[in-house]
């Protein structure tokens, strides 16, 4: 193993696991959800929000559903089409 290893340095095929920052869910006062991203230390002080009204919620699950359909239809990029 090199010490000399550089994360900025690697070939993005070579990355084969992306980080994934801790993200929480819940229920703020006001009832609404509230999706929380952990700040990425240091380079963001504050974490990140969205919050969705409970009335949307379910349109947002919806649109999120069709989105991993279509990610789970759609070919691999890296996938050999010549193989059967």
């Amino acid at each position: 193993m090199t010490d000399n290893f550089d994360w900025n340095q690697i070939d993005k095929n070579e990355k084969v696991v992306n980080a994934a920052r801790e993200t929480a869910a819940y229920l703020n006062t006001e009832g609404d959800v509230v999706i929380r991203q952990r700040a990425d230390w240091p380079n963001e002080q504050e974490d990140s929000c969205l919050i969705i009204p409970l009335y949307r919620v379910r349109a947002l699950i919806d649109r999120l559903d069709a989105l991993l359909l279509e990610a789970h239809a759609a070919p691999c990029p890296n996938a050999d089409s010549s193989k059967p």
